[in-house]
């Protein structure tokens, strides 16, 4: 019989910044012309990844924010937009509470470059680890010709919505601080 399989979710940092930048709710924090001096809200935007323990390897989806982010992000001006906030857990935190570093995972996979997603990947650049994104996500990263498709991301997260509730399945969010701060984090809690 084998061991079954569990999947951890790990903090990986949580970020501040503009509501409008997440656009978890299109027409309610976009401003549009008629409300051209709306003020900025700002909230917090928690980041995950998520680690599957099966009995032929480990997966990790994502990586989250660096924990350098103060000075990695300089050059861009990221850290102006969304600061991290103090006091974090960021991913080699949540790696070590299971007692696991970068080394002990076998498959890397990223669901696009953003840096609240890709920004740990160096970590597992150690000839061990396999990485997977997206090939289009990917030549869009590396060339100026890459492009963001808003609307296919929105009917994207929709459908996800859409089967959650046909199927009565969860479905995780990444940045959803209410639905974070009831989601069983690791080391305290999995799904298995």
């Amino acid at each position: 019989m084998t061991a079954p399989s569990k999947v951890h979710l790990f903090k990986t940092g949580t970020l501040e910044c503009d509501q409008t930048w997440l656009l978890l709710k299109p027409g309610a924090t976009i401003a549009d012309r008629s409300n051209t001096r709306k003020e900025a809200v700002w909230t917090t935007c928690p980041t995950h990844a998520v680690l599957i323990e099966h009995p032929d390897g480990r997966i990790l989806w994502d990586t989250g924010v660096p924990q350098d982010w103060e000075t990695r992000w300089v050059p861009t001006g990221l850290q102006e937009f969304f600061p991290v906030q103090e006091g974090a857990t960021y991913l080699h935190d949540s790696l070590a509470a299971l007692e696991m570093t970068p080394d002990d995972i076998d498959v890397l996979m990223l669901s696009y470059l953003h840096f609240d997603h890709a920004a740990n990947a160096k970590l597992f650049d150690n000839g061990k680890t396999r990485i997977i994104v997206n090939a289009n996500e990917h030549e869009g990263a590396l060339g100026i010709d890459g492009h963001w498709d808003s609307v296919r991301r929105l009917e994207s997260a929709e459908k996800l919505r859409r089967i959650a509730e046909e199927t009565n399945a969860e479905v995780i969010f990444g940045h959803d601080p209410e639905q974070a701060a009831k989601l069983p984090f690791a080391p305290d809690g999995y799904f298995g």
